[in-house]
């Protein structure tokens, strides 16, 4: 792991959505979702989490799992707490079940304390076959609240 630079941002795009391709409600995302990713005013890439991984071949580095962390002070200031959310945590399905991610989400939580965060959130797909749910509550996390999402095909 180390400081993401804003170079770093395509090569956490890409592995972002290799990470999540096997997700609930993954779409292929364009070049202008990639822009708009970009331009979100709350990234900041201190508290962003992120590992590479150098190829066995001893080629390039990649990014092979990433936490990327949110403060949102006017969500902040008009609850009256001091709350960090954990927005996106993947790892790639190669590095899966090795720790990764629980190092970036414990990770996350200590850059988040660092800039005076009393309380972390994250969203979960609680039926998800990574076993994110189990990765959330081994490390402290309990619910918040619950959401149902319905559909329903019409011809």
């Amino acid at each position: 792991m180390r400081p993401v630079e804003p170079q770093h941002m395509r090569a956490i795009w890409d592995a972002k959505n290799e990470a999540f391709r096997d997700h609930w409600g993954y779409g292929q995302r364009s070049e202008d979702d990639y822009v708009r990713w970009l331009e979100d005013p709350y990234n900041d890439l201190s508290l962003w989490q992120v590992a590479w991984a150098r190829a066995e071949d001893g080629g390039e580095e990649s990014v092979v799992g990433m936490a990327l962390n949110f403060i949102y002070p006017e969500d902040n200031a008009r609850f009256s707490f001091l709350r960090g959310e954990v927005r996106t945590l993947g790892v790639l399905r190669s590095c899966r079940r090795r720790g990764l991610g629980r190092a970036l989400l414990v990770r996350s939580m200590h850059a988040l304390r660092e800039c005076g965060m009393t309380e972390v959130v994250l969203e979960v797909d609680t039926d998800n076959l990574t076993g994110a749910l189990r990765l959330y509550e081994g490390v402290g996390f309990r619910t918040l609240s619950r959401d149902a999402i319905y559909r329903k095909p019409i011809t």
